[in-house]
């Protein structure tokens, strides 16, 4: 199996796992706050979207992918990780109630879908193929 399958298939089960845990926590958030206490919750997001990270620009680095004009996909979904993080935070840090909390979880979801609709497209602009 080639270096750029390995990390894809490490990247694509990060991927899942990370947003599993986001409505894990998520759900949480809603019904059982202080869950979110534990190390161990605290901590296991960011070595999911740490290694998440690490294996997308490993793949651009041994898949010889340049981030630049010629893939504006790339680029877009950078901004949209971005702004899913800017939204993560909110949910966990600033929201003040379940409205907010659930309103800001809807806009995850259709940037997440936004994200992975770009990686499997290649396209910036929803629903054309």
């Amino acid at each position: 199996m080639s270096a750029y399958l390995l990390l894809k298939t490490l990247h694509l089960s990060t991927v899942v796992l990370s947003i599993t845990f986001f409505c894990i926590r998520s759900y949480w958030l809603l019904t059982q706050p202080k869950v979110l206490e534990r190390s161990l919750i605290k901590k296991l997001p960011h070595v999911i979207d740490s290694i998440l990270l690490i294996s997308a620009f490993a793949m651009l680095y041994v898949g010889d992918i340049s981030v630049d004009s010629s893939n504006p996909w790339i680029i877009t979904k950078i901004i949209a990780i971005c702004l899913y993080i800017v939204m993560g935070i909110y949910i966990f840090r600033i929201a003040k109630d379940k409205t907010q909390i659930y309103i800001a979880l809807c806009f995850v979801m259709l940037i997440y879908y936004y994200i992975i609709h770009t990686a499997i497209t290649k396209n910036v602009i929803p629903f054309i193929n």
